[in-house]
């Protein structure tokens, strides 16, 4: 369906010959350069001395919980102190704790916070707990948890068995052409999945003593509790899916009950493999809390020591995520130093830091060793040449499709004289050469070679990963089957890494820093599904970022790098919508000044939190000003009276050191119902709006 482009209501956007020119005068270009210059000094400071950045990331405090959960499975309830300390001075003045600050009460984010307060016996005074115990009542009490938060408390001993979703071991077993094949959900769910389906195996709690229960937060005894539904069901009133879900979860259930002994034996030791597989290299499971925790409760069940190797590293790798802060110590969601060495190396090449000078060397040089050449759980879909990056740097096994485009493409820029598969030109050499001594230049030679070789690699593999809509996932390519012509695309969406536009974009841009351009397959396939994803209003849907904003840069950044011109009527409703969401500050925010459709017109990809009114979105934010402003600078607005007004904003909230602070969760994490805040985010976008800004002015 073709969204509407010449709607009266939208505003018209002027060309930027058309501009109002005297935007330019009223922002002295003085200021733009200084605060250029204070950004790059500051992000040089932040630089680790291997060359990579890195910055804390703030999650909605289950991790913390989870880990108390953890400890006191272990026996090891002395570690906990901190974090209970933590948990408590997050709780809302209401009672119970909420996703991100200013958010409403999450029930799964309060029970699993109060349950760990319990379980690990921390002093706590008696008020506390009492308005935390009313809050969580008030919202339908732990009868309204989710499936992970329901198995956590079966592991601890809270809850029978018989309530959690059933996850029968023998998923593991699965052919490729079965629906149930792990590799055919979304890499989120087959972290969590496979984990859960040995807990199921053998049904017991962990070992330790409980003294304190979560009784009082049951509406209805557990026993009571209706039969939950089959894991990926379809929670919509009156689908016939959701009959058939509950059909299946009968099924799951009788087959718990008759489940072949052999078979059961062999799908248990399957996932244990599995799991022992994915935990050697750097003792996590995907890089992510959860799963890791799931994991070492997998392990417990399945007799392992509590001091094991594999158990040892799980606790040995979240204990290097805490760290201290106002309150007590706090355990991050992930680390992301991959992400964040990317997004700071393109913003300084942005900003215009010479792609000679050492720092920048040494950040390419960190960046390219961090390459994944091994293959991961997408090699059972995709059989292609390893070549990718992870958002972390030592997660092997999954490989994100959206940290390879961008490392690709911050390699690139960093050598913007030629096209990858050339970069040793003679040009070239010659420029290195009178630039350095020769030892230097010998160096720079060996680095443009691992270059070139790399970007050759990253090409194919993203080109490998290009699902059949045309758009690129998360993690891997969409294993289609005729079966999933029985499933709605919401169902469909929530089993697998389906396309999302934000994704897509970055690889289109990638793409396009090739010269790939309109009239090659791959290139034209992903411009026909951003075409068919972009909203009725002009905008793009986010899955990494609260709002749609972010999405809607990535898209247009994509469209321009492959050819796409400015004036072309999706980038056109796509600046409209943009300039139409400018608050009077010239900031804009997660939140949106006008309600739109809550789906695309054929995809039903959308954050969870896009359409959310608090307070805390609301808010005037510098990244969703960043966004917005490289949005219409990739629109070749960069004249326009708007994108003046937001680099205004921009310069008016730097701090004196030269960095940008600004504490609002507007990341989203791999689980979609989980917001982040990524405090390095909050300096580069803002810069590298800035700094792309006097690039044009000048």
């Amino acid at each position: 369906m073709t969204h509407p482009i010449g709607n009266s209501r939208t505003p018209s956007v002027p060309s930027s010959q058309q501009a109002d020119s005297a935007g330019h005068s009223r922002l002295a270009t003085s200021a733009v350069r200084s605060a250029t210059e204070r950004g790059i000094a500051y992000l040089m400071a932040c630089q680790h001395e291997d060359g990579r950045w890195e910055s804390p990331v703030e999650g909605d405090g289950s991790e913390t919980a989870q880990t108390v959960m953890l400890m006191c499975w272990l026996g090891r309830a002395d570690l906990v102190h901190g974090y209970c300390r933590f948990l408590l001075s997050q709780q809302m003045p209401a009672g119970g704790w909420a996703r991100y600050p200013g958010g409403p009460l999450d029930i799964d984010v309060s029970v699993q916070a109060y349950a760990a307060i319990k379980m690990a016996e921390f002093p706590v005074a008696e008020h506390d707990m009492r308005r935390a115990q009313e809050a969580i009542i008030a919202h339908g009490g732990a009868d309204r948890t989710s499936g992970v938060t329901r198995w956590l408390l079966g592991i601890s001993g809270q809850l029978p068995y018989h309530v959690c979703p059933p996850v029968t071991p023998e998923v593991v077993l699965m052919p490729q052409w079965c629906r149930s094949n792990i590799y055919r959900q979304s890499t989120w769910r087959r972290l969590i999945t496979v984990p859960l389906a040995i807990v199921s195996a053998y049904r017991r709690p962990t070992q330790m003593s409980i003294t304190q229960t979560i009784d009082e937060l049951f509406v209805m005894s557990p026993e009571r509790w209706p039969a939950t539904w089959l894991y990926y069901a379809c929670d919509m009133d009156g689908d016939d899916w959701t009959r058939r879900s509950d059909w299946g979860d009968r099924l799951l259930r009788l087959w718990e009950r008759l489940a072949l002994a052999p078979v059961r034996r062999r799908a248990v030791l399957s996932a244990v493999r599995w799991l022992g597989k994915r935990l050697e290299p750097a003792g996590s499971l995907g890089g992510l809390v959860t799963p890791s925790v799931l994991a070492a409760a997998a392990l417990l069940a399945h007799g392992h020591d509590g001091d094991s190797l594999a158990i040892s590293g799980i606790v040995q790798w979240i204990r290097s995520l805490s760290r201290e802060v106002t309150g007590g110590e706090r355990v991050s969601p992930r680390r992301q130093p991959v992400r964040d060495t990317v997004a700071t190396v393109r913003t300084l090449a942005a900003c215009g830091v010479d792609p000679l000078d050492a720092r920048m060397n040494r950040a390419v040089d960190w960046l390219l060793g961090c390459e994944i050449n091994s293959m991961g759980d997408w090699f059972d879909v995709v059989r292609s040449e390893p070549g990718c990056w992870s958002f972390t740097h030592d997660n092997p096994f999954y490989p994100d499709i959206l940290s390879t485009a961008t490392t690709l493409s911050s390699l690139r820029e960093q050598f913007a004289s030629s096209p990858p598969d050339s970069l040793l030109a003679d040009d070239s050499m010659i420029a290195i050469i009178w630039a350095n001594s020769m030892n230097l230049a010998k160096q720079q030679i060996a680095l443009l070679d691992r270059v070139a070789a790399a970007s050759r690699r990253g090409r194919r593999w993203l080109l490998a990963m290009q699902n059949p809509d045309g758009g690129w996932g998360t993690f891997n390519k969409i294993m289609e089957s005729r079966w999933d012509a029985n499933w709605s695309e919401e169902v469909c969406e929530e089993r697998r890494d389906s396309s999302h536009p934000e994704t897509t974009g970055c690889v289109l841009e990638t793409l396009g820093s090739w010269e790939m351009r309109r009239g090659q397959s791959a290139v034209d396939k992903g411009i026909g599904f951003m075409r068919r994803t972009q909203r009725s209003d002009g905008c793009w849907p986010s899955r990494w970022a609260v709002g749609n904003i972010h999405g809607t840069w990535r898209a247009i950044t994509g469209l321009a790098a492959v050819g796409i011109r400015a004036g072309d009527p999706a980038v056109s409703a796509a600046a409209r919508w943009l300039i139409s969401q400018q608050r009077p500050s010239g900031a804009w925010t997660a939140a949106p000044l006008t309600g739109h459709p809550t789906s695309s017109t054929t995809s039903p990809t959308t954050s969870p939190f896009d359409r959310a009114s608090d307070a805390n979105l609301r808010a005037d934010s510098v990244m969703q000003t960043a966004w917005a402003v490289l949005a219409l600078l990739a629109a070749g607005l960069h004249g326009h009276d708007s994108v003046r007004r937001g680099v205004d904003y921009l310069l008016q909230c730097q701090q004196a050191d030269g960095s940008w602070q600004q504490s609002l969760h507007l990341a989203t994490s791999v689980s979609e119902h989980t917001v982040i805040r990524a405090s390095a985010d909050e300096t580069v976008y803002p810069l590298a709006a800035i700094g792309s800004f006097q690039k044009l002015l000048k």
